[in-house]
């Protein structure tokens, strides 16, 4: 079992620097020769809703908009999955938010399923002034 792939999930709320981390960690990763991938959820929801453009689409009260992202969530986890399986990855990153116990126990349960290590990694930043700085960052990369 030490050479079952791992998966690394990011959570923390928005701006908080989960896909800088994300992002530096693979890069490093690569660096040393560990195959890692990152598997942003953002990518896959505006994929998946390119007409939705207001924030109801983020309510939890917003039912159909809740199916569509736990549907994102699990495109990306089979992503993942043929990332591991066919392409030699040996660590992906899971990048979004995962900050309900719903998202994370499908994360757990996908993972036990196909033997894979599990690290949550939990940005936390609350420093209201860079969290402004990375909404602007954010805003100008999207």
């Amino acid at each position: 079992m030490t050479n079952s792939p791992t998966l690394i999930v990011m959570i923390g709320l928005p701006a908080r620097g989960k896909t800088y981390m994300s992002k530096k960690l693979t890069r490093y990763l690569n660096w040393i020769g560990v195959p890692t991938k990152v598997f942003n959820l953002g990518v896959y929801r505006r994929e998946a809703v390119q007409s939705y453009k207001s924030y109801d689409f983020f309510r939890h009260d917003n039912k159909e908009a809740m199916k569509i992202r736990k549907q994102c969530a699990l495109v990306a986890l089979e992503d993942v999955k043929a990332y591991v399986t066919e392409d030699g990855g040996q660590i992906a990153v899971f990048d979004a938010t995962n900050t309900t116990r719903e998202r994370r126990d499908l994360i757990l349960n996908f993972a036990k399923e196909n033997a894979y290590k599990v690290f949550f990694v939990e940005s936390v930043c609350d420093d209201p002034e860079v969290i402004a700085a990375n909404i602007l960052v954010g805003a100008e990369c999207s």
